[in-house]
């Protein structure tokens, strides 16, 4: 008896328990669980991130634009250097975040690859420095080139003219052809470009941090040890006066020079720095009573202006 065409005869599903049929679904739900747990602790990183950034901007230009003078401008003087750690300290967390970011990109989930995918990641760096290094060979031939066409230029004439023209030419079309082939062949330095990114925040991060360390420290032994009291007599200026976009970021800055004169050879010539809210009130005490020698109080490693008297 035959089967009628329109019934599909039941068969019973086999059961398959090899290793390599489960292995996929565990993997899976073990990264699904490595997401889940993943997101709530890269908030939290974010929300600190944000917090470190914006309270070392805060701690920065209040310490810019606070008193510079005494204490309180000390005071201020440490802020600017734990302002500046602080704004290390989040920028180095943004390359973290930018190096979990592309690996969860890159690889689907923010943990560690395994040793499969490590290779593999490993030969498309390799082909991309591989194709960088024509390129930048290139564009620094562009760069030559358009310079060798500029050094005509001291001798200004039509024939130099144009030789420096012939020559910007050339490398404006070298260029266009570097950018032709590496579109013609999909380069997009997607590993790269983000290693730089991330060497760019790490070399700021280190560098904001060593600079805020090192005035934080000067802070720090100036509030231990106490003001200096050295005889001295005026002797130059200079003022600091930001222009252009960065003039509000900035405030103008007034820097003293003295001579030493307590025949202390340990202490070096005085030099304060004045903000340009405080410089009335500190020049009537340097310059009262047109006095030759003042004793003069300041705060050595910092540079920071206490007081002055006629001495």
């Amino acid at each position: 008896m035959s089967i009628p065409s329109n019934i599909v005869p039941f068969v019973k599903p086999q059961r398959r328990d090899g290793a390599d049929d489960v292995q996929g679904p565990i993997e899976e739900a073990r990264g699904g669980r490595e997401g889940r747990r993943a997101k709530p602790a890269s908030r939290v990183w974010i929300i600190v991130l944000l917090i470190l950034l914006f309270g070392g901007f805060a701690l920065i230009f209040g310490g810019e634009w606070g008193p510079s003078t005494g204490a309180a401008g000390l005071a201020m003087q440490a802020c600017q250097g734990v302002g500046l750690i602080t704004f290390g300290i989040s920028l180095a967390m943004t390359a973290r975040l930018l190096h979990l970011q592309h690996r969860t990109k890159t690889t689907g989930t923010p943990a560690a690859p395994n040793e499969r995918t490590r290779d593999a990641l490993r030969r498309e760096y390799v082909q991309e420095l591989v194709m960088l290094a024509p390129a930048v060979a290139a564009y620094a031939g562009c760069a030559l080139l358009y310079l060798t066409g500029v050094s005509f230029l001291e001798d200004e004439t039509a024939l130099n003219l144009i030789i420096m023209l012939a020559f910007a030419g050339g490398a404006v079309a070298l260029a266009a052809l570097v950018h032709r082939r590496r579109k013609r062949r999909g380069v997009s330095y997607k590993h790269l470009g983000n290693a730089g990114l991330i060497a760019f925040c790490l070399s700021f991060a280190v560098g904001g941090a060593l600079i805020g360390w090192d005035i934080a420290w000067r802070a720090a032994v100036d509030a231990a040890s106490g003001p200096a009291t050295v005889r001295c007599f005026y002797r130059d200026y200079d003022i600091d006066r930001p222009t252009g976009r960065y003039a509000g970021l900035h405030p103008t800055q007034l820097q003293l020079a003295f001579t030493n004169v307590s025949g202390d050879g340990t202490m070096p010539n005085p030099v304060v720095y004045i903000a340009a809210g405080d410089v009335d009130a500190v020049l009537d005490q340097v310059f009262r009573e047109n006095a030759f020698a003042i004793d003069l109080t300041y705060y050595p490693n910092s540079n920071v202006f206490v007081s002055a008297e006629a001495a």
